[in-house]
């Protein structure tokens, strides 16, 4: 079985690339956050919702703590807006990923995904030169 490969060199190469592959059933819900990185998400199997909000809305998504911490406070599938009111003004985008669509998602991008039936995906994550300028902060 010359074909499989030690798991270690699928996941972090050289020059700092990960791939992932992730696999659900309907239901699984991913809070949401922001990564550091370039992430292009590819769908194989089954359907996933992504809701985006832009880096310039940052506060009206309520990070946890500080801004660069990486999470929202905010459930967006049941926001509290007498608790969150500014969540009111987030510009919110919305993609449903079906088998064969790909999504960028850039770094700084809050994003919430929702599995909608048994699914099969791959993405790929790269640094991004804003991560540099976070580590060296």
């Amino acid at each position: 079985m010359d074909y499989i490969h030690p798991i270690d060199e699928l996941i972090l190469s050289e020059d700092n690339v990960q791939v992932n592959i992730w696999v659900g059933r309907r239901g699984i819900i991913t809070n949401t956050h922001y990564d550091t990185t370039y992430n292009f998400f590819v769908q194989l199997q089954g359907r996933k919702r992504f809701t985006l909000f832009q880096p310039s809305d940052p506060l009206y998504v309520y990070p946890c703590l500080h801004p660069h911490y990486g999470h929202s406070q905010v459930d967006i599938t049941r926001p509290d807006l007498n608790k969150f009111p500014s969540f009111r003004k987030a510009s919110v985008y919305r993609a449903e990923l079906g088998p064969g669509d790909m999504l960028f998602v850039p770094p700084f991008w809050f994003h919430h995904v929702e599995t909608l039936e048994e699914s099969i995906s791959v993405n790929v994550w790269s640094n991004s030169p804003e991560y540099s300028t976070i580590n060296e902060m």
